[in-house]
């Protein structure tokens, strides 16, 4: 006989996340990493609204001037919405501008999302979810806007010092070593029982 879960939306968002950061990081097939942190970001944004938090999204907006939500959403929701469905014409349609690095701000909302929540909720975050964040901190270094509109977390101070010193200028390598940087990078992190949530063990 099968074991039945309780499953918050919380709970399946959090462990959808953690998923693709560790594929994300294996170099496993990207089409997958997008597909769970796209879902993982649209409830995660949600579950943000619902608690009074504003999410990712609604900084975004704020920080690309006359990105309307339509545009935003367009622009999140077109890839997924291809690997999800196969409606009348659509169904023979190529999708022909997809690439492992169209992740990569995917990843970063949906983690930045969890980390509003779990802090709201006093908890601990995974390490997968944090040192992501991170990693698109220390790699895209010059993301347009975004620095003024986003602050680091406080919680993150300690974890951010270390992987700054270790990797200094991961901003400047190639796409491989960046990924393998952040592969090490999530591997410490997991190795570090007081920042290890129970859902990175």
């Amino acid at each position: 006989m099968s074991c039945t879960q309780k499953i918050t939306k919380l709970d399946a968002a959090e462990r959808k996340l953690v998923a693709a950061v560790r594929a994300f990081v294996k170099n496993e097939d990207p089409i997958v990493v997008y597909s769970l942190a796209g879902d993982a970001a649209e409830v995660l944004g949600a579950l943000c609204q619902r608690r009074g938090l504003k999410p990712f999204r609604a900084i975004a907006l704020e920080a690309v001037p006359g990105l309307s939500h339509s545009a935003y959403s367009e622009a999140i929701n077109r890839h997924r919405n291809f690997f999800k469905h196969a409606r009348g014409d659509d169904a023979d349609t190529v999708l022909e501008d997809f690439s492992d690095e169209n992740n990569d701000a995917l990843l970063f909302a949906a983690s930045y999302d969890l980390l509003q929540l779990t802090a709201a909720l006093g908890r601990g975050c995974p390490v997968e979810a944090q040192t992501i964040h991170l990693w698109f901190w220390a790699v895209r270094r010059d993301t347009a806007g975004l620095n003024e509109q986003v602050s680091l977390p406080q919680s993150l101070s300690d974890l951010s010092h270390v992987l700054h010193e270790t990797f200094p200028d991961i901003h400047l390598r190639s796409r491989c070593e960046q990924k393998a940087l952040g592969r090490e990078a999530v591997a410490w992190a997991q190795s570090v029982p007081a920042l290890a949530d129970p859902v990175s063990r």
